[in-house]
């Protein structure tokens, strides 16, 4: 087993992300209890890019342990859940590799389900009381154009593209009162606009998460534009896919949100 640090990793592209995920999902699929000694490792360390680093996935102890004590290792301890702060909670959700799989999903449904039934984390982020304010907060600091990375190696652009659909998701959604949701919707319109208007992939990549977000906030029927949004030609491929359907509805929810904030 491989135990030296080293954070220093790649970029955040979708096509990177689904070959990691793909690889650690895989490796899943073997059988044999020989555990003891990788308990011993942080449960972060199994969330990194680089966990190869610490882990020899091809020995042979490695693929005799089973899929469900592997899914353990991938587990926040119960007696440190309850300890976190909710925005520490934040982090392990951005630096999870469940969060990481959206790009596995052609539903954004089922990834929401398989990200709350494969890390305890998400679900005890979501239960938080506070957690609508910590997840405004932690979003208003994160700046698209920052170099730099979390601990488990996720790039400024992708943590933003984690917290939108955090921000989409159906647990979290209906908890924001008025006054948060029109901050939330007036910081994703800016991410939007510094996304928009940069040249480089990482940002317009990106740009699907910040409109589902805004896209499902507007469902809200404080809003009053749910009648509006309804009819907007792919809004039902954006709900059930998360992406953009055609280069037309970004700017079309934008307008609706800017009108909901009074911009």
């Amino acid at each position: 087993m491989l135990y030296h640090i080293n954070y220093k990793l790649g970029g955040c592209f979708a096509w990177k992300f689904f070959i990691i995920s793909c690889f650690f999902i895989l490796t899943y699929f073997a059988s044999g209890q020989d555990i003891d000694k990788y308990k011993n490792v942080n449960w972060r360390i199994y969330h990194q890019l680089n966990f190869t680093d610490y882990i020899d996935v091809n020995s042979d102890e490695w693929k005799n342990i089973s899929q469900m004590c592997k899914k353990e290792l991938l587990q926040i301890p119960k007696s440190e859940l309850k300890q976190m702060s909710t925005r520490e909670l934040i982090e392990a959700y951005i630096n999870c590799a469940f969060t990481r799989s959206f790009f596995l999903y052609s539903e954004v449904d089922e990834y929401y389900k398989q990200l709350g039934r494969g890390f305890n984390g998400v679900n005890e982020l979501i239960n938080r009381t506070d957690v609508t304010n910590e997840v405004i907060n932690y979003y208003v600091s994160l700046d698209p154009k920052s170099n730099s990375v979390s601990t488990s190696g996720i790039e400024a652009p992708c943590q933003i593209q984690f917290l939108e659909y955090l921000i989409g998701n159906p647990g979290l959604v209906e908890r924001f009162d008025l006054e948060q949701l029109r901050l939330v919707i007036s910081e994703l319109i800016k991410k939007y606009e510094i996304k928009k208007g940069a040249i480089q992939h990482i940002y317009i990549d990106s740009i699907g998460s910040n409109i589902y977000a805004i896209s499902k906030l507007l469902c809200r029927s404080e809003t009053g534009k749910q009648k509006e949004l309804f009819i907007l030609e792919g809004i039902n491929t954006l709900y059930q896919t998360g992406r953009l359907p055609n280069d037309k509805i970004d700017s079309q929810i934008i307008n609706l949100a800017n009108d909901f904030i009074g911009n």
